[in-house]
This record gives structure tokens, C-alpha cells and sequence, in this order.
């Protein structure tokens, strides 16, 4: 998948900086998991400055290597993580309400 053409929904809790692992712009690359349908639980690197209003840096890339489809994990577990991805999101935009 073109990382241009992907989405993904992440929070601050779900990023790590890797110091080691420089983008393009020098910075320290963050590790974020995809929460999409088709690359779900799937860890990638891009830039701090890729979700930045201005200039963006076009940085990114899998941290894992493609899995053969025989590998994947079964259905029900996808359609179990999803579940739980939902519910995250949910509790956590109740947490932002109530912190208002």
C-alpha cells in the first residue's frame, strides 16, 4: 500500500519516538499502530512533522514486513481487535469530554 494513499487513527498514547531512526528532516521518527481495517494493529514509523499544519515531510514506512495471507491471524480475531479498537476510541473521546 502507497503510504500516501493510507489513513490511519492514532492518539499521542499510541506514538513512540525512535531517536535512532531519523526521517528525512533529521528529526527522531515516531512508531505509531494502524487502527485501518486492512493493516490493523500494524506498527509504522513516519515524521513528527507529517500531521503538521504547513510543510509536511512525506516520511514513513512498515516496520513489519508483509505477512503472507495464509499467515494472518483468523477473522474472528480481526473482528475481535476492531471491537476493542472501537472501544478505546470511545472511552477515550469520554475522557476529553469530561476533561473539559
Amino acid at each position: 500500500m502507497d503510504a500516501s494513499s493510507s489513513s490511519f487513527i492514532s492518539s499521542k498514547r499510541n506514538a513512540e519516538f525512535q531517536p535512532e531512526n531519523h526521517c528525512y528532516c533529521g528529526l527522531p521518527s515516531r512508531v505509531r499502530t494502524s487502527r485501518t481495517k486492512d493493516n490493523l494493529g500494524k506498527k509504522f514509523r513516519l515524521c513528527p512533522n507529517s500531521m503538521n499544519e504547513g510543510p509536511k515531510c512525506k516520511f514513513w514506512e512498515w516496520l513489519e514486513p508483509e505477512t503472507p495471507e495464509n499467515e494472518v491471524s483468523s477473522g474472528k480475531d480481526k473482528k475481535e481487535l476492531c471491537n476493542l479498537t472501537l472501544k478505546v476510541s470511545i472511552l477515550e473521546n469520554e475522557i476529553s469530554i469530561c476533561k473539559i
